[in-house]
């Protein structure tokens, strides 16, 4: 069915069709084109409520786990339409719940965005239940400007320091001219190793600093200064006294080193394959996007290359592992202790009733 409607948007030629598939050739658009285009294939499509629902929530719950009392109030639907979202969510793996040991509050989250590890965020939810709200601004923004000041949140949401002292959220400090300030960034999945996305963050929290707090030279365009270093391979052209410190957290994560100019200070990139990746990752997490967006902007060649096969013709599937798909999805169970199932199954048995009483 997924290839199908990727044969529909003009993106892959199955041979001989999508349903007794030998070979495909794609032609995959840039990454940012494909949203769009299979966001309109789905309302062309006319999905049902419980559909609609379901992408409402996916999509607000990878911003913020939320608690499950409130989530009936924020989708507008009843209890038990709210239940059934839920369970067949569980089922397909981008729903999970989460019962707080501590409060004894049930928690809503997807999988498909927060960490592998999401017990300190949803703990700390269900802890400010009743602040769910600021909770959720606070992750708007982070989500929105990757790399934001705390104390720029901390007048109108003061819960921030809360998150930060608890290590919700992940905020680097850059200790320079104006003292030590924290940048904040959302605990989100992302396909991005671990030691890279961290060397992203520690060099766009540098950046922000001198945007916002350096008292000599400000930052006027962080992306700009991310392409020189890309390109020269350093940050201070005309050695400044505060990159000395400025950059520092960049330089103790590895990604480079200061040649002294008399008391001043130029930033020089150990220009390696992972510290490319970092300058790369923080040039998209400036331009706004957070770390699990940074594979919308792949280039439509590296795409092709990590689908690229031996075979000239297009990308072979071969039918062991189309079965073996078959054979996990057929595997799959809704479980029996949830409401949903129990419901299902009640129904199942009054039109076996009904069958039974129409056959007597």
């Amino acid at each position: 069915m997924v290839l199908q409607i990727l044969e529909e948007a003009g993106w892959i030629r199955a041979t001989p069709n999508v349903w007794s598939l030998t070979s495909l050739d794609e032609n995959i658009p840039h990454f940012q084109e494909l949203y769009a285009t299979l966001g309109q294939q789905w309302s062309d499509r006319r999905p049902g409520e419980l559909e609609a629902a379901t992408l409402s929530l996916v999509q607000s719950l990878s911003v913020v786990p939320e608690p499950m009392s409130s989530v009936v109030a924020s989708t507008g639907l009843g209890p038990e339409v709210v239940r059934t979202i839920v369970d067949i969510g569980e089922l397909g793996g981008y729903f999970r719940t989460y019962p707080s040991p501590r409060d004894g509050i049930e928690i809503l989250y997807t999988p498909l965005f927060i960490d592998e590890h999401p017990e300190s965020m949803l703990n700390c939810v269900a802890k400010y239940h009743d602040r769910y709200g600021e909770i959720q601004a606070i992750l708007h923004e982070a989500q929105a400007c990757p790399g934001i000041a705390v104390s720029s949140l901390a007048t109108t949401h003061p819960l921030v320091a809360e998150l930060v002292n608890s290590n919700v959220l992940s905020a680097p400090a850059v200790d320079s001219s104006s003292g030590r300030q924290h940048f904040l960034f959302p605990h989100i999945r992302t396909d991005v190793s671990k030691v890279v996305l961290g060397k992203a963050r520690f060099l766009v929290s540098c950046l922000r600093y001198g945007q916002s707090f350096s008292t000599i030279t400000r930052v006027g365009d962080p992306v700009e200064v991310l392409s020189r270093l890309k390109q020269h391979k350093m940050i201070g052209r005309v050695p400044h006294s505060n990159i000395r410190t400025q950059y520092a957290p960049a330089a103790d994560a590895g990604l480079g080193y200061f040649k002294d100019h008399g008391g001043r200070f130029s930033f020089h990139l150990y220009e390696t394959e992972e510290n490319l990746k970092a300058v790369d990752l923080a040039i998209v997490m400036c331009r706004g996007k957070t770390e699990s967006e940074a594979h919308l902007l792949l280039d439509k060649n590296e795409l092709r290359k990590s689908f690229a096969d031996e075979q000239p013709t297009g990308i072979i599937l071969p039918a062991s592992n189309r079965a073996n798909a078959r054979g996990v999805l057929a595997s799959r169970r809704l479980d029996s202790r949830s409401q949903t199932y129990q419901r299902f199954n009640a129904a199942l048995f009054d039109d076996l009733r009904g069958v039974h009483r129409v056959i007597r």
